[in-house]
C-alpha cells in the first residue's frame, strides 16, 4: 500500500492513472467519509470490491463526462433534463461499471 498526497498524485499523475487502469484499487476522502475507488470498467476489481464490501447494491460513480453518463450507466427516462444541472446526480450503475 502507498499513501500519497494530492501533490504527489498530480505530479504523477499519469503513473498513478495507469496504476488503476491495471486494477489497482484505491481510497479517496470524501465531504463526509472515504470513498473505495477503482477503474469502473474492470468488472473483476468491481467484483473485489462488492465481496469486500458485502453488498449488491448501487455504488456511487465519478464520471469523465456527461457523455460517458449515457453511455455507461442505467436511468429512469427523462433524466437527460438533470445532466445539464451540475453537481452531483444520482443514477443506477450496472454492476459491471461501478466505483465506491
Amino acid at each position: 500500500m502507498q499513501v500519497i498526497t494530492k501533490k504527489e498524485f498530480l505530479d504523477n499523475k499519469e503513473g498513478h492513472i495507469k496504476k488503476i487502469k491495471a486494477g489497482s484499487i484505491f481510497i479517496y476522502p470524501t465531504d463526509t467519509l472515504y470513498g473505495i475507488g477503482c477503474d469502473a470498467g474492470n468488472e473483476s476489481i468491481v467484483k473485489k470490491i462488492r465481496e469486500v464490501k458485502q453488498t449488491d447494491q448501487p455504488f456511487s460513480v465519478i464520471a469523465p463526462s456527461k457523455d460517458w453518463i449515457k453511455q455507461n450507466l442505467e436511468y429512469l427516462p427523462g433524466f437527460d433534463q438533470w445532466l445539464d444541472l451540475g453537481g452531483r446526480i444520482d443514477g443506477r450503475c450496472p454492476s459491471r461499471l461501478a466505483i465506491g
